[in-house]
C-alpha cells in the first residue's frame, strides 16, 4: 500500500488569487464555487471581502444573470499577489537545495 502525503491546506492568500483569476473574465457565483473548489458559504465571504476593498465588482450578464467581475484593481492585485506567491517559492526551493 502506497501512502500519498496530505495536501497542504490552502492559506487564504490562494484563495483570493484563485477568485480573481477565475473572475477576471467574469464568473457567476457557481462558477467560483467550482473552479476555486470552495462552498457558497466560503465563496460569498471571500466575494463580500473583496467587493468591500474595491477587487471585484458585481455585474449582470447579457442573459441576466449576477456574475462576479475583477476590478482593474483586483488585476494589479492578482499580479502582485502572484508575483509575492513566486517569489516565496522560489526562495523556500533555493533553501531546500543548500
Amino acid at each position: 500500500m502506497v501512502l500519498v502525503p496530505p495536501r497542504p491546506r490552502r492559506t487564504q492568500v490562494d484563495i483570493i488569487i484563485k477568485i480573481l483569476a477565475v473572475a477576471s473574465k467574469g464568473a457567476t457565483k457557481t462558477a467560483l464555487v467550482y473552479k476555486s473548489n470552495l462552498n457558497f458559504t466560503l465563496v460569498q465571504k471571500y466575494v463580500d471581502l473583496l467587493q468591500r476593498t474595491g477587487l471585484l465588482d458585481i455585474v449582470q450578464t447579457q442573459l441576466g444573470y449576477t456574475a462576479y467581475k475583477t476590478t482593474a484593481t483586483g488585476a494589479e492585485a492578482l499580479k502582485a499577489l502572484r508575483s509575492a506567491m513566486n517569489f516565496v517559492l522560489e526562495d523556500e526551493l533555493t533553501a531546500l537545495t543548500e
